[in-house]
């Protein structure tokens, strides 16, 4: 949830500075990579394993959710 946090205030910087497209793709590269990390652990590694996985999809959730509610609200007429 930390990273989601600080990830999340970045986001808007970022999708302000390379747009929409750029900081949607990273955000799902990130779930997909966080996703894949975590189902490498097996069933006797301990909660440590855990972490690098849990960061990445941190990441992924602050930078897709947040740029892609952005993306969806500007893209209607006021």
């Amino acid at each position: 949830m930390g990273v989601f946090a600080i990830t999340s205030f970045a986001a808007g910087p970022l999708y302000e500075r390379v747009g929409a497209k750029p900081a949607v793709s990273a955000g799902a590269a990130c779930l997909a990579l966080g996703t894949f990390l975590i189902s490498l652990i097996g069933p006797d590694s301990g909660w440590v394993a855990l972490v690098p996985g849990m960061v990445v999809t941190g990441m992924g959730i602050g930078l897709f959710y947040s740029s892609i509610t952005t993306a969806a609200v500007t893209a209607f007429d006021p």
